[in-house]
């Protein structure tokens, strides 16, 4: 990793977001070799977006570009862009072929919502397993049902099998969590040999059928890549028990939405929880996330909880993305590999 340097020894580094005062002093503190370029403030945008006029304007003398927002015709456009340093711990939504032809080093911030997205998984699990949304509705409309009424009844945890399908940074945090609920805990890991001990035991990726077969609780929480794109589909569905809960915490994407609305109505799967949904590319605007969670009408069945993409929505996780960019930042600029650095061939 080579240290970047502009012909007047300063690297000009952009914040690609509705940057603070607070925000440009601290990286301003932490990176005080960096000449900051910002991008023009509007009051119609929120916090972690930025004005793409401007920072089409802005990129043309940026040789880093930090933020959570890097659209294709802007890197193509960079001609002094080095490395960019994604606040997302996902990077799906980048363009890895045109980062590879232009020799772009990225780094992301993977772990920095990792204890966030572990216990929203267990906040949907949980709900599905003692049926809180049903219960709530069913209080605040008058209604009762006679206990142990078939369709009305929960689940405990303990002694359930709990499998994890990705056992990254959120995955390990998913695991202790269970295992806090006296559960077995099941997983899968591209390789099964790199774990912290937090799962009963860990299968190879290829070996997703088994696991799914096992579970009475399955948590999606692998990166979106070619790899992952729709890997759950019919034939992975139809794998797991008829009384089994689907819990998705990483992308919609990874989950082929007919096939789900399927499994759903046809009883292959008891019910489904997300934080996250689908992206289409023809919505408007393309960026916006989530403006039709399900165009089949997932979102809709009462087997189905949803929240939209509120797992980080906390204020010290956006502190920890900052923070962890701009260390990764004051490696690559003191000619060390950064900490987070992304796998290009790999996509994460």
């Amino acid at each position: 990793m080579r240290k970047s340097e502009s012909p007047g020894g300063s690297v000009k580094l952009l914040l690609g977001w509705q940057a603070t005062k607070e925000d440009v002093e601290k990286v301003q503190a932490r990176l005080p070799g960096c000449d900051l370029l910002i991008t023009d403030r509007r009051a119609d945008l929120q916090y972690f977006e930025c004005d793409t006029s401007s920072l089409r304007q802005r990129i043309l003398e940026a040789e880093i570009l930090m933020g959570w927002i890097a659209p294709r015709d802007v890197i193509e456009s960079a001609p002094n862009l080095k490395m960019i340093s994604w606040l997302h711990a996902g990077c799906d939504q980048l363009d890895f072929d045109l980062l590879q032809r232009k020799k772009i080093v990225l780094t992301k911030v993977a772990g920095s919502n990792a204890v966030a997205v572990a216990e929203q998984a267990m906040a949907l699990l949980l709900a599905l397993a003692r049926r809180i949304i049903q219960n709530h509705a069913l209080v605040t409309n008058g209604g009762w049902r006679p206990l142990l009424e078939p369709g009305s009844t929960s689940m405990e945890l303990e002694s359930r099998t709990l499998g994890i399908i990705g056992l990254g940074r959120i995955g390990e945090e998913v695991a202790h969590r269970g295992r806090a609920f006296s559960m077995k805990v099941i997983a899968t890991k591209d390789d099964p040999s790199k774990h912290q001990c937090n799962a009963d035991h860990v299968y190879r990726a290829d070996d997703l059928l088994a696991v799914l077969a096992q579970a009475d609780f399955v948590v999606l929480a692998v990166p979106l890549t070619p790899k992952t794109l729709g890997m759950i589909g019919e034939q992975a569905l139809r794998a797991m028990k008829s009384t089994a809960y689907l819990i998705n915490i990483c992308r919609g994407a990874v989950v082929q939405e007919a096939a789900l609305y399927a499994a759903l109505t046809n009883g292959w799967i008891q019910g489904y929880a997300s934080d996250v949904w689908w992206d289409y590319p023809d919505s408007m605007p393309p960026a916006y996330h989530y403006n039709v969670p399900s165009r089949t009408g997932v979102h809709r069945l009462p087997n189905v909880i949803c929240s939209g993409d509120r797992s980080c929505n906390i204020p010290s996780i956006k502190e920890r993305m900052i923070e962890t960019g701009i260390q990764n930042i004051a490696c690559y600029l003191r000619g060390e590999q950064p900490p987070l650095l992304v796998n290009p061939s790999r996509r994460y």
